[in-house]
């Protein structure tokens, strides 16, 4: 059984301490430490007693910072911004244009927020499009009269000249006319 040589520990427990060498791996970390000449007990003794140390708290610095990222309180803050605005972008758009085309429950309340905003909504639309469809029926009714009309006068016509009754021209060829 080999003794431990106390000031090698010592050194080990310092070099374990270091910032830099708390990043790396615990397996480079032991190479480094044999191939300064020390055995496996005192690599063993240099991480327990690194291990129940104040200072660092961290029974194996390169397992602890490999399991656990740390964040700046900047980095933090900027992501729950990040996040809360897409949060709120997507119930907007969500809000804006998914729920009129689906009406149901909240569509009453899209409507009114949108009349707030002075952009069209449906209903509005809605009624446009009867007003215009009434105007057209009653542009078209007139049309029908007018058709209604023209077509009595062609009959009159028909009627006077004699074209319909099998004897053609006669009222023509009565007055003088050619047919």
């Amino acid at each position: 059984m080999s003794s431990v040589r106390q000031e090698m520990v010592e050194t080990a427990v310092r070099f374990l301490h270091n910032p830099k060498v708390q990043g790396s791996p615990v397996s480079k970390q032991t190479a480094f430490l044999e191939n300064k000449g020390l055995t496996a007990e005192e690599i063993s003794a240099a991480y327990a007693r690194v291990a129940t140390d104040g200072t660092d708290g961290n029974p194996l610095p390169a397992a602890t910072s490999a399991t656990s990222p740390r964040f700046s309180w900047t980095e933090l803050a900027a992501g729950t911004i990040v996040v809360g605005g897409l949060a709120y972008a997507t119930v907007t758009g969500i809000q804006k244009y998914v729920l009129p085309g689906l009406g149901g429950l909240w569509g009453a309340k899209v409507d009114e927020e949108e009349e707030a905003d002075g952009a069209p909504t449906t209903s509005s639309a809605l009624q446009k499009l009867q007003e215009s469809m009434t105007q057209n029926q009653e542009a078209l009714d007139l049309l029908q009269q007018k058709n209604s009309d023209q077509h009595a006068r062609a009959t009159w016509v028909v009627a006077e000249v004699g074209f319909g009754d099998g004897q053609p021209c006669q009222h023509a060829i009565a007055q003088g006319r050619a047919c």
